[in-house]
């Protein structure tokens, strides 16, 4: 279960990311699709250390 988890945070990080980059490209003034390509990054390391096991069985719930 705690890899499932730790999928998760890898998921919600990178699509934060390209969130990001989108609302950057239209705040300067661009569209999808206009040809010029938006500003790209990436994760260079994620590093967890988990201080206690993650019960698993309990349901998961994000908060944000």
């Amino acid at each position: 279960m705690g890899q499932l988890r730790f999928s998760l945070l890898v998921w919600f990080d990178s699509h934060g990311s390209g969130s990001a980059s989108f609302y950057l490209h239209r705040k300067n003034g661009n569209e999808t699709g206009d040809g010029v390509n938006p500003l790209r990054s990436m994760t260079g390391s994620l590093k967890i250390d988990l201080q206690r096991p993650i019960p698993s069985g309990d349901p998961l719930k994000a908060i944000g």
